[in-house]
Formats: C-alpha cells, sequence, structure tokens
C-alpha cells in the first residue's frame, strides 16, 4: 500500500510540473497584419529581467516560432524553437506548450560596474545571432504591461 501511494504521489506531481505554466510578469504584442501577431513575455523580479520570449503565432497556417532569451547577468542563453499549429492559443496566452528545438546557443559577456559588454570574441558573432541581439535589445526596450 505505501509503494502505492508513493508512486501515485510521484506521478501526479510529474503530471504538476509537466502541465505547470510559465511565469511571466509582463507582456506586449504587436500585429504584422490581419491573422500574424507577434506577442512577448517578460519575467522580471521587478530589478532586472531574467527571461523573454518571444512568439510568432505563424499567421494563418504556418507552425508558430518561439524565440527564448534567458540573461543571467553574463550569459545570454537563446533558444529557437517550433510548435505545432495545435499549440498556438496556449502559447500566445503565455503557457508552455510542447515544442521542437530548432537551435541554441549562448553569448558569454564581461561586467564593466553596470554594464554588461561583450568580451573579446573567441570568434565573430554570425548575421543571425547579431539580428538575435539585435531582437532582445528591441524587446528589452519596448513598452509593456504588468500580468495581473
Amino acid at each position: 500500500m505505501k509503494i502505492l501511494i508513493t508512486a501515485l504521489l510521484a506521478t501526479i506531481s510529474l503530471f504538476a510540473l509537466a502541465s505547470a505554466e510559465l511565469v511571466w510578469t509582463h507582456q506586449s504584442e504587436e500585429g504584422e497584419d490581419a491573422t500574424s501577431h507577434h506577442y512577448y513575455f517578460y519575467k522580471s523580479n521587478g530589478e532586472s529581467i531574467s527571461h523573454v520570449r518571444s512568439v510568432w503565432n505563424g499567421g494563418a497556417q504556418n507552425p508558430p516560432l518561439v524565440t527564448d532569451y534567458f540573461i543571467d547577468g553574463s550569459t545570454i542563453q537563446i533558444r529557437h524553437s517550433k510548435g505545432t499549429r495545435e499549440v498556438v492559443t496556449e502559447l500566445t496566452k503565455g503557457q508552455d506548450a510542447k515544442l521542437d528545438l530548432v537551435n541554441e546557443y549562448k553569448i558569454k559577456g564581461e561586467h564593466a560596474g553596470a554594464m554588461l559588454l561583450a568580451p573579446t570574441p573567441e570568434k565573430e558573432l554570425n548575421a543571425d545571432q547579431r539580428r538575435d541581439l539585435a531582437n532582445l535589445i528591441y524587446l528589452l526596450a519596448k513598452h509593456r504591461k504588468p500580468i495581473k
């Protein structure tokens, strides 16, 4: 009986973790046309932003695309993922959904007082990485509203 209860509790815990929503503190959105919209979600502790998610709903027929930016002071981890049309509603509400990883990489920086500086690179950033950083700067500068 004890083993059965332990197994049941473990299963419930795993289900709760798998279905847990992401906790966002702010959001913003903008539309391209009648069917194509971008949704932006931010996680902040009140002093800094640690996670930004950009969701493109895919327009009328394309799969949704998600870019996550994880910021931890000296490193920015960038993850590009793709979903299916079935998860568009969850993604545009800021919920987590099953995504397929397209690519992921980290950019490391150095602290100089209150500013993050790019270190002397081991290799140059490619055009896609520069675009990702420009997009992140745009998203961080964007007006966003708190989520209640």
